[in-house]
């Protein structure tokens, strides 16, 4: 039996993986910054919300709007001795143009809210948020900390990390930061990075080295996208 072309029009070919594009970024810091103004560009795009929360509270509702119609929790934790909450959501752009992405907290205080709009060049992929990581924790004195190593499974994957510490200097050979470090209050610093298009096979790691006695959180992911 012959086997049938894949130019038929009744066969469907293989998913074809995208090269990701990080194409735009927005913050929100302080108190009690439960809301972030965003404008996503396309529609179909991945925006990925990342929300650290202060003084023991937690995320109680959302997040919504945002141009997502669906949100999706990719991962959470908590520093290991400090009181910090760390949020990490994904959601497919469904309308675009200027919006509001809104969470409520169990109790005031500060936070971090960062987003990252991610993009491909087909207008409807379908996308992939895979082997996310937490880690946080606080050291008494000087300490470089390093991220959980991450693999990707294959081609077109990118690495994005978002970090936040109170007091450092990143090493990230090959990471963009979006927007540059966003600065918390007096001495906090927090950012979104991405290592477009890793190499594979690979194991991904980078390391902040801090100064001082301050805590630190990030969430690590891979993404990539298909036809």
């Amino acid at each position: 039996m012959a086997r049938p072309r894949t130019d038929d029009p009744g066969v469907s070919a293989a998913p074809t993986r995208q090269t990701i594009t990080r194409i735009a970024d927005w913050n929100a810091v302080g108190s009690p910054s439960l809301s972030l103004p965003v404008s996503p560009v396309n529609l179909g795009d991945l925006l990925v919300f990342d929300a650290v929360c202060y003084g023991s509270k937690q995320v109680t509702g959302g997040p919504t709007g945002g141009g997502v119609t669906t949100w999706t929790l990719v991962t959470s934790g908590r520093s290991q001795a400090t009181p910090e909450y760390v949020y990490q959501w994904q959601g497919v752009v469904t309308s675009t143009g200027p919006s509001t992405i809104t969470i409520t907290t169990s109790a005031p205080g500060n936070t971090i809210l960062m987003a990252t709009e991610l993009n491909t060049p087909i207008a409807a992929p379908k996308w992939y948020v895979y082997g996310s990581t937490f880690s946080g924790e606080y050291s008494g004195s000087n300490y470089a900390w390093y991220a959980p190593i991450l693999t990707p499974q294959g081609t077109d994957e990118m690495w994005l990390a978002f970090v936040a510490t109170g007091n450092g200097t990143f090493a990230m050979p090959g990471f963009v930061f979006g927007g540059g470090t966003f600065v918390l209050d007096s001495d906090g610093y927090a950012g979104v990075a991405t290592m477009p298009n890793v190499a594979y096979p690979t194991n991904l790691q980078f390391v902040c080295n801090q100064a001082g006695a301050v805590n630190y959180d990030q969430i690590g992911c891979l993404v990539y996208a298909t036809s």
